[in-house]
């Protein structure tokens, strides 16, 4: 299975095609019925005043890490999870096909694996099926 992501063995499939390899990535989705939301006050819409806020978040973050999550300053929606008047995390989403919402999800590395991105994920994902998109998510793993 982990041959798949050698850039070697993908280089001989493909020849000269490959620029670089990201994965192994998750992709699932969710439907409002299986939907159970997971965040706080902690996490809300990121406002007009917020963006700069925002561009230091994307900073402090490593550069690969930011092209992969897709995130961009000025899109809206954006959603962010605070502590301390800092962002930790933020979500955001690409309407791909008019119909489904593609969420890309960021947190700082010293906040990964300890929740905060899945708030970000639960109140954007929120704001999605409040819009009647379908949600589809990716994560690398």
């Amino acid at each position: 299975f982990e041959e798949v992501f050698d850039p070697k063995a993908l280089t001989e499939i493909f020849a000269d095609d490959v620029e670089r390899v990201i994965g192994p990535a998750w992709i699932g989705s969710i439907t409002r019925e299986d939907f159970l939301p997971c965040h706080g006050k902690e996490t809300r819409l990121l406002l007009a005043e917020d963006w700069k806020a925002f561009d230091r978040f994307l900073s402090k973050n490593f550069q690969e890490d930011v092209q992969v999550s897709s995130l961009e300053s000025d899109r809206s929606p954006t959603v962010a999870v605070f502590q301390e008047g800092e962002i930790v995390a933020a979500a955001s989403y690409e309407i791909l096909g008019e119909q489904v919402a593609h969420i890309g999800v960021l947190a700082l590395p010293a906040f990964r694996g300890k929740g905060f991105a899945a708030k970000a994920i639960s109140q954007i994902t929120e704001l999605a099926l409040a819009e009647n998109l379908g949600i589809q998510y990716q994560t690398l793993v």
